[in-house]
């Protein structure tokens, strides 16, 4: 019976004590719910859920009812929330994906809490990456990710700019068509070479740096990956 009963995600039988079911298994509860409980049911020693009779029992869940209703979870009430800002493209879904503070915080005292915080987009974006691409992908999903959403960036908010990065990539593979390398790792971090920069000067050290580019196509890293693959084929027929 204890093991059937679900709130927020975390079953009962699966705690051993009431400070554990509120404060590290349950996402969005602290101290102040656990002292709440304590003094609604007056189990001031700590004591495991399991050991509490069936009347009292009875009496958490109708108390636990009251919190949240069945089958429902603050983590992913939140994550729906960020999802959605990030498919809409707003301005705090990019500061969730990054993992920089959205609504002003500080980054000198409590830059890790912002990067916790921001941590449950990026594993979400993670997996559909890895059921997009599959197993056999070598190079870092999140990097990929990155630089597919750096390219979408600059095709949304500076059009001309990834308009001229287009152009310069044809006439590169048209020069090039079997020497093909993208440098996402570049892409990823924003550092971006085939952009005009009209009345700008760049030193030689910055240009160095600057080898990702934009213009692409969405979804390119799917396309290029394949290509890769096709080239390899090729190489090992040519081998034998």
């Amino acid at each position: 019976m204890l093991s059937q009963f679900n709130f927020n995600g975390t079953f009962i039988n699966s705690t051993n004590t009431v400070f554990e079911f509120f404060k590290k298994n349950n996402y969005g509860f602290y101290k102040y719910v656990f002292l709440l409980f304590l003094k609604r049911f007056e189990c001031w020693k700590v004591k495991s859920l399991n050991s509490f009779d069936l009347l009292k029992y009875k009496a958490i869940v109708v108390f636990l009812d009251t919190l949240l209703p069945r089958r429902f979870s603050i983590k992913n009430y939140f994550l729906m929330h960020i999802i959605y800002l990030d498919l809409m493209y707003t301005y705090q879904g990019w500061r969730h994906l990054v993992g920089l503070p959205v609504r002003g915080q500080r980054t000198w005292s409590n830059a890790n809490s912002v990067k916790k915080s921001n941590f449950n987009l990026k594993l979400h974006n993670y997996n559909v990456a890895k059921s997009f691409y599959g197993k056999s992908l070598n190079t870092d999903i999140n990097t990929i990710i990155m630089a597919e959403y750096i390219n979408f960036l600059w095709r949304r908010q500076w059009f001309s700019e990834w308009v001229h990065g287009r152009e310069w990539l044809r006439r590169f593979f048209r020069k090039n068509p079997h020497k093909i390398k993208i440098d996402f790792s570049a892409i990823a971090r924003g550092l971006i070479g085939n952009i005009k920069k009209e009345g700008s000067k760049i030193g030689k050290k910055k240009k160095k740096l600057l080898t990702g580019c934009v213009g692409f196509d969405i979804g390119f890293t799917q396309t290029y990956f394949k290509y890769q693959q096709v080239l390899f084929k090729q190489k090992k027929r040519k081998r034998k």
